[in-house]
């Protein structure tokens, strides 16, 4: 430590170590002013840190919240399809029951139909008989009816030939008797 300083009467010069104490105090003092700014600095990461931490643990419990609400949705999930599946064996038997009941239903319903239209097949065949006997009874009636009305139209015609000769004979006979 001693170089650097010159030499004087008893020790050292006064001046050269004031200077060296003021430039050691300098430094240091600048020293002091970095390392207080990086005290500064690193307490401010330590706090920014710890609030990052802090948010960090509230994310967790937060994910943790989650997590459990999941598992819970997973399990109700699980009993659900549990139950969907029993729901869905059960609708399987139901169906085949309606399926097999319906088929069953189907062929009574065709035996009916075919009975039905056996009696439709009947009536219609009763219906065009009835109809073919009226036709022919009505062509029959109406036949007779023409031969009156020509049996009538003669008869007409006579009789008013028979009166034109009734009073053709009675004007005769008038004229007849009339001379006398």
């Amino acid at each position: 430590m001693a170089e650097g300083f010159r030499k004087a009467f008893l020790g050292f010069n006064c001046d050269d170590v004031i200077n060296y104490i003021k430039k050691t105090h300098s430094e240091y003092s600048e020293e002091k002013e970095q390392l207080n700014g990086k005290i500064h600095e690193l307490e401010k990461s330590v706090k920014e840190l710890k609030t990052e931490k802090e948010d960090l643990a509230e994310e967790l419990n937060l994910a943790k919240e989650t997590i459990e609400q999941y598992k819970a949705k997973e399990e109700e999930i699980n009993r659900i399809s549990e139950n969907i599946g029993k729901l869905y064996i059960v609708s399987e038997a139901n169906a085949k029951a309606v399926t097999e009941a319906a088929e069953e239903n189907r062929k009574m319903t065709e035996k009916e139909v075919a009975k039905n239209l056996a009696a439709l097949k009947t009536a219609h065949e009763e219906l065009t008989s009835i109809i073919k006997g009226v036709t022919d009874t009505s062509v029959d009636f109406s036949d007779s009816m023409k031969e009156l009305s020509l049996d009538l139209e003669k008869t007409t015609e006579k009789i008013e030939q028979n009166s034109k000769k009734s009073a053709e004979a009675i004007e005769n006979t008038k004229a007849a008797l009339s001379p006398f």
